[in-house]
């Protein structure tokens, strides 16, 4: 794959590993997604796009192409995509685009590709991107990266205690409920992507970053004020 997300110390020797592959996979399946004689676009150059790349073809995909701004290395630019790859069946978004705080934007205007059948986004927060809801809007199966992300982290709980873990504990629809019913009993808008407080983190039971009075901080599962970890 060329990339690596989970690092395992045995014996004082290091080992690096890739369980966004599984996660990504896993998500795959989880939305019955058909890659096997389909046109796939990767956006995005960075390492999660390697691992969607491997993804892909173990999958079965007839053609993949990697878009980048510049196109440099082995990628397409998103206008050769636009003009040479409008056909395409599955866009696989692996760019930070339409993440926290900018949650208006999207990679690519999904009506430049009629074709599609399928659109992931690997960006979790918010739970649905603008890429995600414009897929839905269309009728087309998509699905933000909370799944991918709560599945990934249970396979790197697999190697960090060196136990097989109930593939049952991969449930990120009880994850975003969890959020949802949070962020409703506090008043906040899921809509708007507004920012879990300090007082919901704690709740939640989560390591996440907050907006309090304008400033960011974290909270840890002690309760204790950290440096800003993510946002849901």
């Amino acid at each position: 794959i060329g990339a690596v997300n989970t690092i395992i110390n045995k014996d004082g020797k290091l080992y690096g590993d890739n369980t966004d592959f599984l996660g990504l996979s896993t998500l795959i399946m989880h939305l019955g997604l058909e890659f096997n004689g389909k046109k796939v676009l990767i956006l995005g150059s960075g390492g999660t796009s390697k691992t969607a790349l491997a993804v892909v073809k173990k999958h079965g995909c007839k053609e993949v192409f990697r878009v980048s701004r510049n196109g440099t290395g082995d990628c397409i630019t998103y206008d050769e995509a636009k003009v040479n790859h409008s056909d395409a069946d599955v866009i696989i978004n692996t760019t930070p685009c339409g993440m926290f705080p900018k949650i208006g934007e999207a990679p690519v205007e999904l009506s430049d590709y009629p074709k599609l059948s399928g659109v992931v986004d690997a960006v979790y927060n918010p739970l649905r991107s603008k890429l995600i809801c414009d897929a839905k809007k269309q009728g087309i199966t998509a699905e933000g990266g909370l799944y991918m992300l709560v599945a990934q982290a249970v396979y790197a709980a697999e190697k960090f205690v060196d136990q097989k873990v109930d593939k049952k504990k991969i449930d990120a629809n009880k994850v975003k409920n969890n959020v949802k019913n949070i962020m409703k009993d506090n008043g906040i808008d899921e809509k708007n992507g507004a920012l879990l407080n300090a007082g919901t983190c704690v709740k939640l039971g989560y390591a996440v970053s907050s907006s309090e009075h304008g400033k960011k901080i974290g909270v840890g599962h002690d309760g204790t004020k950290k440096s800003s970890v993510m946002h849901l």
